[in-house]
């Protein structure tokens, strides 16, 4: 705001007293628009019609008190800077009307300070403003992200389900159109066709189902319940039956029937889910052998699982990104790339910390460690670590 444009009404009664004001703020070229009043109907009409930018008001007028102005000015619903000038007061008055919303407390005898306290007092106000534009903005921008994610979920379920639906009609059509061609026994190679077709058609799914389990992680709190972590196990190795190699892997279980966890068993199925599919797509065919460990086990109020395999491992040069989004670090195993980026984000929603062991030819070993039970749905930071 122009200097010439603050406009300034000054509450007094006495015009000598007024002339000293306004000599004061035009020495700082601050008097530019000036309106003093001396009644309460003026001052209140000035209020309504001349819309200070800031009061100046002598602390004892005839018909009301300074006091009674701030009142009044507030009542009113202006909210300007306030400054209270007097020819004496005491130190416990003074300290009694900043309590009750002044800005500022002038002795007549001291008005050169005058212009110095508007000057700073309008900077305060100013840095307020500021502040509160700028709160204002972070709500507006928050709302707006609660928007975006809004409709980012919408999107992602809308698109999800339109096209796992068509997949799913399509491997039902191939189904029992490849029944039809073993019937008339003249499979030739559109045996393979139909293989090669279901085969993408899984890799899709999966790739969707893997975006969906992202998206769900990073937009719902956990949900606590209790786990058996044998049966779950159990669950997902039969689930994961229809990948092509799976009959080649055993698996060995070393899992106390009665140990349980109490967590969001969604988000430990999907963790398990991915680390054991990993274990079967990235198993070595020069091996004699394919075998996949899995133990569990409580310890000091911890649910520390450990999955290790025989298969073709990590290359040293490979390490480092398999946790980032889309990347595939053999390409045995064909994918999106999403399948460790979303354990990792699982496992920091459940408050834990991963730790993958390996050595290209030797295979890997994966080192998970989870809260026992979850009092709280407020995650932390997870702590991430990957061993050569």
């Amino acid at each position: 705001m122009g200097k010439n444009l603050l406009k300034i009404l000054v509450v007094e009664d006495s015009l000598d007293d007024f002339n000293l004001i306004e000599r004061e703020l035009q020495k700082e070229e601050l008097g530019g628009n000036i309106k003093r009043v001396i009644t309460k109907g003026e001052y209140i009409q000035a209020i309504k019609e001349f819309h200070p930018c800031l009061i100046v008001c002598d602390h004892s007028l005839p018909q009301f008190t300074g006091i009674d102005a701030l009142e009044i000015c507030r009542n009113m619903g202006t909210k300007v800077p306030f400054i209270l000038i007097s020819g004496a007061v005491s130190e416990e008055y003074a300290v009694s009307c900043f309590k009750k919303g002044i800005d500022d407390y002038i002795l007549k005898n001291s008005l050169f300070r005058l212009p110095v306290s508007i000057k700073n007092i309008l900077k305060k106000y100013e840095n307020i403003r500021q502040k509160k534009e700028y709160q204002k903005s972070l709500v507006r921008q928050n709302e707006h992200l609660k928007k975006i994610n809004s409709e980012l979920d919408n999107l992602v379920y809308s698109v999800s389900h339109k096209l796992r639906g068509p997949l799913a009609t399509i491997g039902g059509i191939i189904n029992v159109a490849q029944h039809e061609v073993e019937e008339a026994n003249s499979k030739g190679d559109l045996e393979l066709y139909f293989n090669l077709i279901k085969d993408r058609l899984s890799l899709m799914d999966r790739t969707i189902k893997q975006i969906l389990e992202y998206s769900r992680n990073s937009r719902t709190e956990i949900e606590i319940e209790e786990v058996s972590i044998s049966q779950l196990v159990g669950e997902v190795w039969t689930s994961i039956s229809y990948l092509p190699l799976w009959n080649r892997v055993k698996l060995e279980m070393n899992i106390d029937p009665e140990l349980s966890w109490r967590g969001d068993k969604h988000r430990f199925m999907v963790i398990i889910n991915n680390l054991l599919v990993n274990a079967v797509k990235f198993a070595d065919h020069k091996k004699a052998m394919n075998r996949v460990k899995i133990e569990a086990l409580e310890d000091e109020s911890r649910l520390k699982v450990f999955i290790e395999d025989n298969g073709i491992g990590i290359p040293e040069e490979n390490i480092s990104k398999i946790y980032d989004m889309f990347y595939r670090a053999s390409e045995q195993g064909e994918g999106a790339g999403l399948g460790l980026y979303v354990v990792k984000e699982a496992v920091k929603k459940l408050e834990g910390s991963i730790k993958i062991q390996s050595e290209y030819r030797d295979g890997t070993k994966v080192t998970l460690n989870l809260p026992i039970h979850y009092k709280t749905i407020n995650p932390t930071e997870a702590v991430f670590e990957i061993i050569r």
